[in-house]
C-alpha cells in the first residue's frame, strides 16, 4: 500500500544521514507496520550510497511475551528472515549472545513500549550488548527502528539521543478505520451486561 511505501522510504531517507541510527515510528494499530518493515528491508538494498545491513543480521523482536505475536509475524516474513523473529522470552537464548558482537545490523523493534524501561528485559539485553551506546551503534553500524501506538514515554526518552535519532509518521489510509471515525459514526456504544443477572439477582 502506498503509505507503507512511503513509510519505508522515509525510514530509509533517514537512515542515509550517518548520524542517524535510531528511528521512532509511530504508527497506528492496523495501520500496515509489516508491510511498512518489509518496504523498509527491501528498500535499504536499493541505496547505493548506504552501507546496508548485513541480510544476517536482521532481527524483529518485541518486547511483548506473546506466541501468536511470533508465529503470524513469522509467517509474514521472508524465510531468510523468519528465524530472526522473536518476541520477549527468545531475547536472552537467542538474540543478547549475537547482539554483543554484531555489526552492519538492522534491529526492528514492534510495540516498542513494551519491556524497554530500565530492569526490563529489552533494557537489559541492550544495555548488555552494548546497544545502548551511541558510539558503539555507529562504530557497529547498528541501525535501529522502533514501531509503536502508543509511545507512552518512549518520546520523551528519545530526546536523549539527539541528534542521533529521528520520528517519523505513518500515514494513514482514507480507507482507514480509527476508533476517532467509529465514534463520529455512532459505532462505539456503551457495553450491557448480557449474562442475563440483574441487581435483583
Amino acid at each position: 500500500h502506498d503509505n507503507q511505501f512511503t513509510t519505508a522510504i522515509k525510514i530509509a531517507r533517514a537512515f542515509q544521514n550517518p548520524q542517524i541510527n535510531l528511528v521512532m515510528t509511530l504508527a497506528p494499530t492496523q495501520s500496515g507496520k509489516t508491510g511498512t518493515m518489509l518496504g523498509l528491508i527491501k528498500t535499504l538494498y536499493h541505496f547505493d550510497d548506504f552501507h546496508a545491513p548485513n541480510p544476517d543480521n536482521i532481527w524483529l523482536i518485541t518486547g511483548l511475551s506473546d506466541c501468536a505475536w511470533k508465529s503470524q509475524t513469522r509467517d509474514r516474513m521472508p524465510e531468510l528472515i523468519s528465524s530472526h523473529v522473536l518476541h520477549r522470552p527468545d531475547l536472552k537464548k537467542e538474540f543478547s549472545h549475537i547482539a554483543t558482537t554484531m555489526r552492519d545490523a538492522l534491529i526492528i523493534i514492534d510495540e516498542a513500549q513494551y519491556a524497554c524501561k530500565k530492569g526490563q528485559t529489552i533494557h537489559k539485553v541492550f544495555s548488555e550488548a552494548g546497544l545502548l551506546n551511541m558510539r558503539e551503534l555507529i562504530r557497529r553500524n547498528i541501525r535501529i527502528v522502533m514501531f509503536t501506538a502508543t509511545p507512552n514515554g518512549l518520546k520523551h526518552e528519545m530526546v536523549k539521543w539527539n541528534p542521533h535519532y529521528q520520528m517519523v509518521m505513518m500515514d494513514t489510509p482514507r480507507e482507514y478505520t480509527s476508533l476517532k471515525k467509529l465514534i463520529e459514526q455512532g459505532q462505539v456504544r456503551p457495553f450491557k451486561d448480557l449474562c442475563g443477572v440483574d441487581k435483583f439477582g
